[in-house]
This record gives structure tokens, C-alpha cells and sequence, in this order.
């Protein structure tokens, strides 16, 4: 288009916008008439809204009374005492409370606040409801007292009866806070009702100046002082002091209730924010530079929630126990999430996407609470530089991998699911899968040392026990062609039935372990491969932590699939590293303790015993009676492993007709026994033999 057709349409168009305005001039001056004519008409408009106003004036002071007076009441029927010295209007929708308590029935003064200013909405309290605009709160304390397990807080905790929860049911389900067993639950409608409850109760405006949290535990004792807390046009700000001065937080971000939507980030000031007293009550420490999350889109259709949101840490540090014997540092993590709230369901949606340093995946979660209860875990990756990998391992986890450089790619995926009614239906299924991928350069550890002779220093308790070297200048040392074939094939069926078949995990077996020990509650099965087993021995320490578990994973994925040691030297290594009894190592000593022979010199039912106490090795003693004979209580396992391995042809059935003949125990270790007998005294359960899953003991696919 040129400039001249331009010009002309412009033109055009003015001249139209001209006639409208013309045509709209009579009706503008027929309404000013009419008005002009029925001047009354407005001005009892007016009247009305006038009297509408002074009406809501003069009964404002009534409703407020009375509405306080009915919740006053309703919570002291459920035991909470709660005390207002002076209550009104102090504006035109501004009501001012002073002196207020809060105890709950027979326990310590939960609640005590000098001043608070809550300006209320009118027209939604001419029909009876509260609804804030803005807050301010001055000088209050919240004090959380337990002593003796017995809390100023256990009315909260307190489930309702049922007939107490009928009105807050949805569509006559239950409420999950009464934990009535009605045959549905509206997940999704209850938590999107509390959504809307809790943003309908944040102000538009607030402020909060000198409010006390004060913790008074048996164990813990902690004051966080809500110096200032101001939001202002959504915008939120605040200071927070933990104990006196100790250390100072502060919550700033955007609040947008009517919006549904937030942004908040939490942090301290110059320093790690941290929580000492986790410590002294948890043994846990715990430490983070900054937590930040959103709340970016809420939608409910059709009895489904579904919320989109945000969280993320950086630089968290992680110290306990159970978790690792060191510091674990993650230098950031985040995951962009998708929540769903269902009926009778909450799920992780697998849209969502969670990020470790320079890893990414997707994770899924879902809790079916009915018809019946099923857990179900995802996690898929696409393919990811393996070096980005190795590098986003939290710092601490991982100490012999630390520092290893590799190429090419990987990807990870878990599937899990597992019905609570049916256990053993369960569906396992975990791979790190490799693509092009090598070791360029080990880390701390070269896992290869174990393919030539090297010490082992075995470690309790953090103490090193001995040391002895696993190789032809050690005399006690056996090869693997020097030791019998029954004590390798028994051992072989007792702890990993199909060590030669896999690639240092068995599936099957571990979703056995799992199934079992979910039905008992109890963990009555482990589901470790002799490669496991193995790593465990010569490459980590025996601490019981998650750390431990996770990188003897990690070492024997990377043996396995990288072929760095030969299934024949591995089984040769653990036969002659793992112990036999009282620190007792290698199998030649051994089986001169037990039985004063050479290992190559083992019978079938002597090697069946050798590999019964592989589990539990320093009480050797409780298989034996006091004579020297094996004690009855111990037949049938012999007789089952016997069986398993006559019917994968490792014995003949001459050898099974007469496999438990001359078993007695005549080494050194038979002076030891006859001097501590056992015999008569009940045997402590964790000696029951620990059987393997059905699926290593059953499976021929060796």
C-alpha cells in the first residue's frame, strides 16, 4: 500500500467515524431530556445508596458482635479459650482488636497479641462473612509448648468424629482429615477447596511487626522473631531473627491471591541459611543458600486440580548419619512441576521436569487411595552428556567416582508400581543405559585393580581390622580351579543363583525382596548380587547409608557393563575376601577352621555350610550342637539347597542320596564350640538363615 491509498483510507475512515458521531448526538440529547424530565429517578438512586450506607453503618457494630460472639462459642466447645479484651470499628471497615489470647482446655497459652487492625469488606458482611483487606499485627508471641509428648497444639492434630465432618464434605465424600472409610474420597475437590480457603484468607495489604515464634520442646527450644513483614500491592517483604540475633531470614517475593499465583524466595542474610537445633534433635544438618518456589497456573475442571508450580535449592549441604558418613553438597536442584488432585488420587504429572546441576529427567509420582492402594513411580531421562552425568553428583555421595572422566552418552529409566493388595504383582524395572559410552580416566579408585593381586583392609566401625594381600604371595590365597566345585556352586545357589547371567543385578530377585518385604512390614530379604556383594567388600567401607548403598550401584554398573573384570576373577576375589567367621578371610583358612581341609577338599554338605553363614558369619556357632553335629533346626535348608542344585545338574543323584554323610565339624573351630556350647538356648532371629528370593534359587538359566 503507498502513500496516497493510505491517505485516501485514513480519510475514509474519518469521514465514517464523523457519521456515527452525528447519528449518536439525537440519542445523546433524547437521554439528557429524559433524564432532564425524571430528575428523580437518580437522585432516589442516590437516596437509596445513602440509606443503604447508614443502614450498614448502624448495624455493622451488631453483626460484627455477633458473628465473634458465634466463633467465640463454636471454639470453645472444641476447647480452645479464646479471650478478646476489646473488639470494634475504628473506620469506615477498619475493625481494631486489642488483647487478645488463644489457650487451648488444660494446656499452656497458645496465642497472645497486644494489637491487630483488620479492615474488612462491607457488603460481604451484610451477609454475614469476613473478608479481609488488610492486616497489621503488633507485638505477639505464638508459643508452641510439648512436654511429655503432650502438646498446646493437639486439638489441631485431632481427627474429627465422623458425624462432625459432614459439613465439610464435598458431593458426600469424605474429608481426608477424618479418615472416615467411605468409599470415595474427592481428592481433588478437597484440596482445591483448601487452596481457595487459604488464599482467600491472605490480606490484600499487611503488616507484622514484632510477632515471637517461641518452640518449647523436651528437646528443642528456639525463638524466631517476625521483625517485619510487610506486603504491599502484592509485593511481599520480611525480616525474620532466629534466636536473639543468631542468624537472620528474610521471605520476599509476590503474593497474588486473586490471580492464584506466587513467587517467593527464601534466604539469609551473608551466610548459609541453617537450623542448628535440627541437630541436637535429629542429628540432621542442614544448610542452603537460597529455596525459591512459584505457583504459576491453578486450574479445576471437572473434579481435577491441577496446580503448576515451581521449587528450587541452591547450594545445599546435607549431613546425617543415615545418609552419608561426610557432608553432601548439591550445588543446585530444581523441578518444574505439574500437580493433579483427583478422586481418590494425587499424582506428579509426568509432564514435570526435575534438574540436578546439568542433568534433566522426568519424574512421576501417583498415590491411588481406592479401590484400592497403589504406589506408582517413574523416572525417564533422554540422552544426557555422561560426563554432565558424573559431574552433577552431589558432592560427598559418590567420593571413589569423584574426579572420573568418561564420554558419550546415557540415559535413565525407572519404572515402579506396586498394588498394595496384590504385592507380588509388582512391576520393577531400573536401567542406565549406555551410549558409545567410556571410561577415559579413572576417579579416586581404579575398580581394574582387582583384575592382579592387591591388599584388602577390611574396616568396622570405621577402624581398619587387618590386611592381607589377595594374590599368589599370599599362601592362604585360592584360585578358583583350587577350590571345590561344590562349595562354588552352593555358594553360588544361596546368593546369587544367576551370577553368571546378569550384568550385576537380577531383577526378578530384587522385585521378590521388595514384594516379601512389603507384605511383612519388615525387611525380612536383601536383594544384593555377589557383585554387590563384592564392591561392597573391597571397594567401600560397611557404613549403613544411603551414600554407601547408592555408589556400590554406581561401582558395579560400571564393572559390569564396561567388562573391566571377568565374571571368573570377581567370583574368585569374593570367595577369597568375604568373611567366614569371626574376622575370619580367605577360604583357605577357612575351611582348615571349620573342617581342617583345603578348600578343594570340601564335601557337598560341608560347602552347604560354608555358605549358610555367608550372611552372618561371626555367629558360626549357633549351627552347631555342642558335640560337633549340625544342629536339626538346620536340615531343611541344607536338603533345599541340595535339591536346587541336583535339578540344575551341578550334583548327581548318588551325591544327593549321601550329600549330608560324615558332616561334622572336627577343625579348630570344634574346640571353640564344645568350649561355648549354644546348645538348649534360643536361637536370636537374626540368624535364621536369610534365603535368597525364589528367583535366584530357582532359576536355571544359568
Amino acid at each position: 500500500m503507498n502513500k496516497e491509498e493510505l491517505k485516501k483510507r485514513l480519510q475514509q475512515a474519518w469521514q465514517q467515524a464523523g457519521l456515527a458521531w452525528k447519528r449518536l448526538q439525537p440519542a445523546g440529547l433524547h437521554l439528557a431530556t429524559w433524564l432532564k424530565r425524571r430528575w428523580w429517578i437518580p437522585s432516589i438512586l442516590v437516596a437509596l445508596a445513602c440509606g443503604a450506607l447508614v443502614y450498614a453503618l448502624s448495624v455493622r457494630d451488631g453483626i460484627l458482635r455477633e458473628r465473634l460472639a458465634a466463633v467465640l462459642a463454636s471454639q470453645r466447645e472444641k476447647g480452645l479459650d479464646i479471650h478478646i479484651g476489646e473488639s470494634g470499628f475504628a473506620g469506615l471497615s477498619t475493625v481494631r482488636f486489642r488483647d487478645i489470647s488463644v489457650v487451648p482446655r488444660n494446656r499452656d497459652t497458645l496465642l497472645t497479641l497486644e494489637e491487630c487492625y483488620v479492615s474488612i469488606r462491607i457488603i460481604p458482611l451484610l451477609f454475614g462473612n469476613l473478608r479481609l483487606d488488610e492486616l497489621s499485627v503488633r507485638d505477639g508471641l505464638l508459643h508452641l509448648v510439648r512436654r511429655d509428648s503432650v502438646t498446646n497444639i493437639d486439638f489441631f492434630l485431632k481427627r474429627k468424629p465422623a458425624a462432625d465432618t459432614a459439613d465439610t464434605d464435598i458431593g458426600g465424600t469424605e474429608s481426608l482429615a477424618a479418615g472416615t472409610t467411605s468409599a470415595s474420597t474427592d481428592i481433588g475437590a478437597l484440596a482445591h477447596r483448601l487452596l481457595t480457603r487459604a488464599l482467600y484468607r491472605i490480606p490484600d495489604n499487611m503488616e507484622v511487626r514484632n510477632f515471637l515464634l517461641q518452640i518449647d520442646d523436651d528437646s528443642l527450644k528456639a525463638e524466631i522473631l517476625a521483625k517485619e513483614v510487610r506486603m504491599v500491592n502484592e509485593k511481599l517483604e520480611s525480616t525474620f531473627v532466629l534466636n536473639r540475633g543468631e542468624a537472620t531470614w528474610h521471605l520476599s517475593g509476590r503474593v497474588e491471591p486473586s490471580d492464584r499465583q506466587l513467587n517467593l524466595r527464601f534466604y539469609a542474610d551473608d551466610r548459609k541459611f541453617e537450623m542448628p537445633y535440627l541437630y541436637d534433635k535429629y542429628q540432621l544438618k542442614l544448610s542452603f543458600d537460597d529455596i525459591t518456589t512459584s505457583m504459576e497456573e491453578v486450574r479445576y475442571e471437572n473434579g481435577e486440580l491441577a496446580i503448576k508450580g515451581s521449587w528450587g535449592v541452591n547450594g545445599l549441604l546435607i549431613n546425617h548419619p543415615k545418609i552419608a558418613t561426610g557432608d553432601v553438597y548439591v550445588e543446585s536442584a530444581s523441578v518444574d512441576a505439574l500437580m493433579r488432585f483427583g478422586t481418590n488420587w494425587v499424582s506428579l504429572d509426568s509432564t514435570s521436569t526435575a534438574s540436578l546441576k546439568d542433568i534433566h529427567f522426568h519424574p512421576y509420582l501417583k498415590y491411588t487411595l481406592r479401590p484400592q492402594k497403589i504406589y506408582e513411580l517413574g523416572i525417564h531421562s533422554e540422552d544426557m552428556e555422561a560426563q554432565a552425568f558424573f559431574d552433577s553428583f552431589p558432592r560427598g555421595l559418590f567420593e571413589t567416582l569423584e574426579g572420573m572422566k568418561v564420554k558419550g552418552q546415557l540415559s535413565y529409566h525407572l519404572d515402579f508400581k506396586l498394588n498394595d493388595s496384590i504385592p507380588d504383582s509388582l512391576t520393577f524395572h531400573s536401567a542406565l543405559v549406555p551410549h558409545d559410552f567410556e571410561i577415559t580416566k579413572f576417579g579416586r579408585v581404579d575398580f581394574r585393580k582387582i583384575n592382579g593381586p592387591f591388599v584388602q583392609t577390611p574396616y568396622a566401625g570405621g577402624k581398619a581390622l587387618t590386611s592381607f594381600t589377595l594374590g599368589p604371595s599370599n599362601p592362604d590365597f585360592t584360585p578358583l580351579d583350587q577350590i571345590s566345585d561344590y562349595l562354588k556352586d552352593a555358594v553360588n545357589t544361596a546368593e546369587d543363583g544367576n551370577f553368571f547371567g546378569h550384568q550385576g543385578f537380577n531383577e526378578d530377585a530384587f522385585r521378590s525382596s521388595i514384594a516379601l518385604n512389603y507384605k511383612t512390614r519388615e525387611f525380612e530379604r536383601g536383594g544384593s548380587t555377589i557383585s554387590m556383594q563384592l564392591v561392597k567388600n573391597v571397594f567401600l567401607d560397611r557404613q549403613k547409608t544411603v551414600a554407601r548403598k547408592l555408589e556400590e550401584l554406581m561401582i558395579v554398573w560400571l564393572i559390569e557393563h564396561e567388562h573391566l573384570v571377568s565374571k571368573e576373577r570377581m567370583y574368585e576375589v569374593y570367595l577369597n575376601v568375604i568373611e567366614w567367621g569371626p574376622e575370619i578371610y580367605v577360604i583357605g583358612p577357612s575351611s582348615e577352621l571349620y573342617f581342617s581341609k583345603t578348600p578343594a577338599e570340601l564335601s557337598l554338605a560341608e560347602s552347604i555350610y560354608l555358605a549358610s553363614i555367608v550372611p552372618s558369619p561371626a555367629r558360626f556357632s549357633w549351627h552347631w550342637n555342642g558335640d560337633g553335629t549340625i544342629r536339626s533346626s538346620r536340615h531343611w535348608y541344607y536338603k533345599l539347597i541340595r535339591d536346587i542344585m541336583l535339578r540344575r545338574n551341578w550334583i548327581t543323584d548318588a551325591e544327593a542320596g549321601n550329600y549330608f554323610y560324615g558332616l561334622r565339624l572336627n577343625g579348630p573351630a570344634e574346640v571353640w564350640v564344645a568350649g561355648n556350647s549354644t546348645e538348649g538356648a534360643e536361637e536370636p532371629d537374626t540368624l535364621d538363615f536369610i534365603l535368597p528370593p525364589e528367583d535366584w534359587l530357582y532359576n536355571d538359566s544359568f
